[in-house]
Parts: C-alpha cells; structure tokens; sequence
C-alpha cells in the first residue's frame, strides 16, 4: 500500500572541514542523507488520520536502491539550504526569502549520500558558529507500508520510495545518527533529545493551531458535516501534539 507523503526529514550531518570564502561564504563538504532504518511518529506520517495511534512509532527504511538512484540524487542538486525548516516547500515563489545557499555535487560515498553545503547569507553563518551545526533534508517520498526485515536483520514496517529533494535545513537537533551531523549526533530517543523533542512537538502543534484558527468558519457561514469533522479533528490533533509537549518538558535528562 502507497501513501504520497511530504515530510521534513532530519538527517544529522557533520560541518567539520570549514571553508572561509574570499566573499565570506561558508563551504563545507558533508553528508546529507544515509540509508537504513529510521524512526517516525504516525502523526508525522499523517497516519493517523487513518485511525492510527498519533504516537506509535513507525520504522521505514531507506534502502540503497532509492537513495542513490539516479532521479533521487538529482533532485538534491543545487537545492537551497535553509535556516530552519519552512512552513512550506520551498520554490521559486518564496526562495528569496528562504535560501541562505545551496547544496551541490551531490554524490555517493558508501551508505552516504554527500555533497558541498555552501552557506551564503549572513544570519545563517552566525547561527553555524552560534552551534547550530545539524542537517535535516526536506523531501518527498512515497510511502510503501509492506512490512519487512534489511539484509541486515533489522525489521522495518514500510519503505520510502520515489524520494525527492526539496532543501536541506539547518537545524539544532535532527532525527539520524552522528555519521550526518555538523556536531555530536545523539541516536533517536535518547533522554537529551528531550528538549530537541519538545520543540519539534511545540512546531507541530502551532501549525495544526494555525490551522484551525483558518479553518474557523464565519459567523453564520453553513458549514458541511465533512467541514465539522476535518475542523474537530485538526483541534484534536493540535491538542495531543500540545500535550506530549508539556509531558516530555516534564521528564528528567533534558538538554539543547
């Protein structure tokens, strides 16, 4: 079964060999993506409008044949860097107000994909130096939920298919483990992600809230009984999401 899905994913990548351009800009040769088995919420995968528990934990695996091929690895060439991940793709409507550099000669290298982060505009460079030396891919895929085992023995509930690159993002905290990184990586779930956690929960809730607020009807407007439930659950949803946010900044061992 397929799923079109559009995900900001996060890949730690590693910003160690600096280079200081004539004009300033910062060039940095790194890893961006890795294969293997990766963990997401059902609410980060919009399962769980189907019924799904929001919070259970879905594995998918990116496996060689998808991250490096041919049509994949293209659509990271020359994608924008960004500070932050977006509230939307990025294209050429909103690129001048996104793009802090580019992403270019995208390549293999063993269960890595890698290519050369130039990092242009100011604010971003300062918030590199500042610590925010962590690399998260914004990209589309197709999610196949056929359930299966790597050749490794790891077992996985689905597989990303069809992946496409919009932009890689700077980001304090990312979702893979230190071979992406700009800094230390922590493995998923460890108790000092628990800040990291928190923010990216506090994100999802705000845009379901904005969401909602939108979506709020005018006064005296008819509204549809499809219109009511999609609204009920957006409210819901933003509520949880609001929820495991103050639970997980009440747990102990928390820190950026």
């Amino acid at each position: 079964m397929e799923h079109e899905k559009t995900l900001q994913v996060c890949d730690r990548i590693g910003l160690t060999a600096r280079t200081v351009t004539e004009e300033g800009y910062l060039i940095v040769p790194s890893n961006i993506a890795r294969t293997g088995v990766q963990e997401y919420r059902g609410y980060e995968l919009g399962l769980d409008a189907d019924g799904m528990d929001p919070m259970r934990v879905i594995r998918l695996h990116r496996p060689p044949e998808e991250v490096f091929d041919t049509a994949s690895m293209a659509s990271f060439e020359g994608k924008p860097v960004t500070l932050g991940h977006p509230d939307e793709p990025v294209t050429s409507t909103n690129w001048s107000g996104l793009a802090m550099g580019e992403v270019i000669e995208i390549r293999r290298t063993g269960d890595m994909l890698a290519g050369k982060v130039i990092i242009k505009a100011r604010s971003a460079i300062d918030a590199v130096e500042a610590g925010t030396v962590e690399l998260s891919n914004g990209y589309s895929f197709k999610l196949d939920m056929t359930a299966g085992r790597t050749p490794d023995g790891e077992e996985y509930d689905g597989v990303q298919r069809q992946i496409r690159g919009n932009h890689v993002a700077l980001v304090e905290a990312a979702r893979c483990g230190s071979a992406c990184r700009l800094g230390d990586a922590l493995p998923v779930g460890a108790p000092v992600q628990l800040l990291g956690r928190d923010a990216f929960a506090a994100r999802q809730a705000q845009a379901w809230r904005c969401g909602v607020e939108n979506a709020e009807p005018a006064p005296g407007a008819v509204v549809s009984a499809g219109d009511r439930r999609r609204h009920g659950m957006a409210t819901g949803r933003a509520a949880f999401i609001e929820r495991q946010a103050n639970g997980w900044n009440g747990q102990e061992g928390g820190e950026a």
